[in-house]
């Protein structure tokens, strides 16, 4: 179990790296969770987003609607993976949320 919560440290602080880098990504910072709730400037609507991920970046993530009418517009990402698998995901992440 301590590897996997390192893991899950050490993946949270490369996802708040690279959203921060990017320039149109907001995170607030979870406190106990292997989930990264987001949003992406200029992007309103979480549904169209998440279905360019997955035709644009072969992404399957979580549009925030799906959680209830508080959370529209919010995507959710899973980071509970290898850092090789959450790079990897990060980098098509950017090929479809182009970084400021």
């Amino acid at each position: 179990i301590a590897d996997q919560v390192a893991r899950f440290k050490s993946n949270l602080e490369m996802v708040a790296d690279r959203f921060q880098k990017n320039g149109r990504i907001v995170m607030p910072k979870p406190q106990a969770t292997f989930y990264a709730f987001f949003k992406v400037e200029g992007e309103e609507n979480d549904l169209a987003l998440v279905k360019r991920l997955i035709d644009e970046g072969n992404l399957s993530l979580a549009p925030g609607c799906a959680f209830g009418k508080c959370c529209e517009g919010w995507v959710r990402m899973c980071f509970a993976v290898s850092q090789e698998k959450m790079a990897d995901a990060l980098d098509r992440l950017e090929k479809v949320i182009k970084p400021l």
